[in-house]
């Protein structure tokens, strides 16, 4: 189905409030509100929600990357991760038309 950018953002973030706001996360999000793409909304959510991998460790706060690798390639998109110690961690996923 047509998924509007924006608002499966704003859920995903609506979902993880409680622990962003108890783990001091500072999100921000770059998002042209009238972005769409072609996938499976619930597929979708769960790749950007999921928060635990086989490997991770007590307490850690990141997606399960290989499962929302395999979910947002099968959906012409790909995600990229930069992250720092001390400095951040930054999320990329795109989309293509």
């Amino acid at each position: 189905s047509k998924i509007n950018a924006k608002k499966l953002i704003d859920n995903v973030l609506d979902n993880l409030s409680i622990l962003i706001e108890i783990k001091e996360i500072e999100v921000i999000t770059k998002i042209d509100e009238k972005a769409s793409f072609i996938a499976d909304y619930k597929w979708q959510l769960e790749a950007i929600t999921n928060y635990k991998s086989r490997d991770s460790q007590e307490g850690n706060v990141g997606i399960g990357l290989p499962l929302a690798k395999t979910i947002i390639e099968q959906n012409n998109g790909y995600i990229k991760v930069d992250s720092e110690p001390d400095k951040g961690t930054t999320f990329e996923i795109k989309y293509m038309k």
